[in-house]
């Protein structure tokens, strides 16, 4: 009995291996759609946040009116401004970020691209001539008005109009280079921030441009610097930052 028992026991279980085998191809085969869709469905998903250098959001740190920032950034009040400035920058010539126009009170225009640098970033700028050559490159850009937000004297005689992204890598970089420099001139040269969101690869930069107006919309100029400030500080850039954080 025991040795029938037994030589079932060899005979029967490679054919239960090869039964099992064969249920879990079944399986795999008529539930592999349902997985496939589930992945695509996750793929639709905002995607996990990268660890951030801060946990609070920006808005709340900064001491800005949260219902009222929230209601600013769900309306789309300031999506044409944003647009406009992009195009803006497209007229201009940019096609990365952050590219610089020098616009000089004699009237100079010229583009600086990428975010050089100190030293060369100022060697840029003592090769700008005082007045404009008779070839001047043509720049077709909004004039600098009270629209704008400027960094450091409003009438300095020099403006440098930089196209940024927030989320950009290169723009979190050069964004304390500009500062500086513009510390540095001693109300010579003022910093005209202009927004030009690289949609194809930061898709949520549009979304944070719109953010620092509504937070100037609170706190005016100063408050659009301190928020980009530490916007540019939070984030790990290239589409990164969590928007609850905003």
């Amino acid at each position: 009995m025991e040795n029938k028992q037994t030589e079932g026991i060899k005979i029967g279980t490679p054919g239960a291996i090869i039964l099992a085998g064969i249920i879990v191809a079944l399986a795999v085969v008529f539930t592999r759609g349902t997985a496939t869709t589930k992945i695509v469905d996750d793929t639709n998903t905002a995607p996990q946040p990268v660890a951030q250098n801060i946990t609070t959001p920006i808005s709340r740190t900064l001491g800005l009116n949260r219902a009222t920032f929230a209601t600013c950034l769900m309306s789309g009040k300031y999506t044409a401004k944003v647009e406009a400035q992009y195009q803006d920058g497209l007229a201009v010539g940019v096609q990365g970020t952050p590219s610089s126009v020098v616009v000089t009170k004699s009237g100079v225009m010229q583009l600086i691209v990428g975010g050089l640098p100190y030293d060369q970033f100022k060697a840029e700028l003592a090769k700008i001539p005082a007045k404009p050559a008779k070839d001047q490159k043509a720049i077709t850009m909004a004039p600098v008005t009270s629209a704008d937000h400027i960094y450091g004297n409003p009438d300095a005689p020099t403006k440098i109009v930089e196209y940024s992204d927030t989320e950009c890598p290169f723009c979190k970089q050069f964004h304390p280079t500009i500062k500086r420099i513009i510390d540095e001139s001693n109300g010579t040269i003022a910093l005209v921030y202009r927004h030009f969101p690289l949609d194809s690869i930061h898709p949520k930069t549009r979304h944070e441009a719109e953010a620092t107006e509504c937070a100037a919309d609170q706190g005016g100029n100063d408050m659009f610097w301190k928020y980009t400030d530490a916007l540019f500080t939070a984030t790990n850039s290239n589409n990164t930052f969590d928007p609850n954080l905003l």
